[in-house]
């Protein structure tokens, strides 16, 4: 009975780390297209809740999502940095059967932000 609890609990973290990282990708899918304000970032953010609700429900709780611009290394831009990306990481607790054993489930997306460059 114990091994069919925890296999039980490994798929549901399984599916828990799926979801996070569903909202990972829609976040920053979200925040790469408008990504130069806090407004913008946050309107991210507001809408990787909503897809963490709509998507996971109950089975992807105590979500926090960050959102960052970052440079190809991954760290902060500095000045003059062409090459921008938005970081998004999400954590999570996935379904826990077994008490005690809290599935902590993260995820983490890149994606290239989309600038307009005039014609040369």
């Amino acid at each position: 009975m114990l091994v069919i609890f925890l296999a039980v609990q490994l798929a549901l973290t399984w599916h828990g780390n799926s979801v996070a990282g569903a909202v990972a990708r829609e976040t920053a899918r979200v925040a790469r297209t408008g990504a130069t304000d806090a407004t913008s970032l946050a309107a991210a953010r507001d809408r990787g809740y909503a897809t963490a609700a709509e998507v996971g429900g109950r089975t992807l709780t105590d979500v926090q999502i960050t959102v960052r611009i970052v440079d190809a290394d991954g760290d902060l831009p500095g000045p003059g940095e062409d090459e921008q990306y938005v970081a998004v990481t999400v954590t999570g607790r996935a379904i826990e059967l077994v008490a005690g054993l809290p599935p902590r489930v993260s995820a983490t997306a890149h994606a290239p932000l989309e600038t307009f460059r005039g014609d040369l």
